[in-house]
């Protein structure tokens, strides 16, 4: 049976800074790596050290490709620094390019730039209010339905609009293609976390005249490679896939 105890080690970080880390609206792995950091900097009462790759993989029971890809987004979004191989946590966390969700209940991801706002229940409110309309426009500019603008109409096919988050939410249409449906959707996830914002799947369309040239896996894995280099325009969907860019993976898989 595990039995920690301090007297075998402790990380001693402010409370502060745990909190607020506790409300950032970040994916699993990626909270793994950010902890990772913290043990490997504050758990020797260091501010920044030089980590390896490997001891990002060991550390963290990740691989290589999503360490990469993991470092790459937080670093984004200015939560860790890194100066070649030496990390650190960012302790102004008002400069992270991801808000905090506020205390006491379910939060809006309001403020992507981090800015202080007063979180009172107007506020709140006025936030919800804004982020649901500027939702619903896009959704409509796009002809797409909007989940959550109206109660009274059917919402159950095609892609939509959480009118509480302002993600993208993708669910089966008869005819849709699902390898398509599947595979734009995956781009715009990993896009929206990349930009700190969230983005409409636009993509199925032109994702759909690949599926019968790549397999789900194949396209979902040039993604994973448009995104580890780093691109100038990581929203552009017709960067990562194109005929020259599946047949050169394609080559050489």
């Amino acid at each position: 049976m595990a039995n920690p105890q301090v007297e075998n080690g402790y990380v001693r970080i402010a409370t502060e800074l745990v909190e607020v880390v506790a409300r950032v609206p970040l994916a699993g792995r990626e909270i793994n790596v950010l902890v990772f950091v913290v043990r490997k900097t504050y758990g020797y009462n260091k501010k920044t050290d030089y980590i390896s790759l490997t001891q990002f993989e060991y550390g963290t029971g990740l691989d290589r490709r999503s360490v990469c890809r993991i470092i790459k987004r937080l670093v984004a979004l200015k939560i860790l620094t890194k100066n070649n191989s030496v990390y650190g946590l960012n302790k102004d966390y008002s400069s992270w390019l991801v808000a905090p969700r506020p205390l006491g209940g379910r939060g809006v991801q309001a403020n992507l730039l981090g800015a202080s706002t007063p979180h009172t229940i107007d506020n709140i409110q006025k936030t919800i209010d804004t982020f649901g309309k500027r939702a619903h426009l896009t959704a409509k500019k796009n002809n797409m339905p909007f989940r959550g603008y109206n109660e009274n109409e059917s919402q159950d096919e095609g892609p939509s609009i959480d009118a509480d988050t302002g993600e993208m939410a993708t669910v089966k249409k008869a005819g849709r293609d699902p390898i398509a449906t599947r595979v734009s959707a995956y781009f715009f996830s990993h896009a929206s976390k990349l930009v700190g914002r969230p983005l409409v799947n636009q993509g199925y369309g032109y994702v759909k005249k690949f599926t019968k040239q790549a397999s789900e896996s194949d396209l979902k894995a040039i993604a994973d490679n448009f995104f580890d280099g780093e691109p100038s325009d990581p929203t552009n969907i017709y960067k990562c896939f194109n005929a020259s860019a599946i047949n050169k993976y394609l080559a050489e898989k």
